[in-house]
């Protein structure tokens, strides 16, 4: 009869790696729990610096009548003005010029002159809308 042959052994030196392996993965849990995390940095709402607007436009008048301008939803204009009179505003999203005529004024957006195709006698309403900005 044959007597049951005992299961292999492991070598002492592959016991012995693999102590030292769960010693320095415990030694490793132990650091990563242990280690300050650097604070949280807190941004002050009114240190914030706010980005420069990106529309310009410029309203020089030819002939007098009434205008008004709207920059980011905020009326800013909206009165009569004389010919030769330069308005010069400047929005981070919406800029919205109303004219009695185009006629009346010559308008400047970003360094182009802006002239809408049409009648030129006609009431009419700007429109500068910024589609880059980083909300769209």
């Amino acid at each position: 009869l044959h007597a049951p042959v005992p299961p292999a052994a492991l070598p002492l030196n592959a016991i012995r790696a693999l102590a030292v392996l769960t010693c320095l993965l415990l030694a490793g849990l132990i650091v990563v729990q242990v280690w300050p995390t650097p604070p949280a940095v807190e941004v002050d709402p009114n240190s914030v610096v706010e980005t420069p607007p990106d529309q310009h436009v410029q309203v020089t008048v030819h002939r007098g009548g009434t205008l008004k301008i709207v920059v980011d939803g905020r009326e800013v204009l909206d009165r009569a003005v004389r010919p030769g009179e330069k308005i010069e505003v400047s929005g981070h999203d919406r800029v919205e010029v109303h004219l009695p005529s185009v006629e009346m004024a010559r308008v400047v957006y970003n360094g182009e002159r802006i002239t809408p195709l049409g009648r030129q006698d006609a009431p009419r309403r700007l429109v500068f809308v910024d589609d880059l900005s980083p909300g769209d």
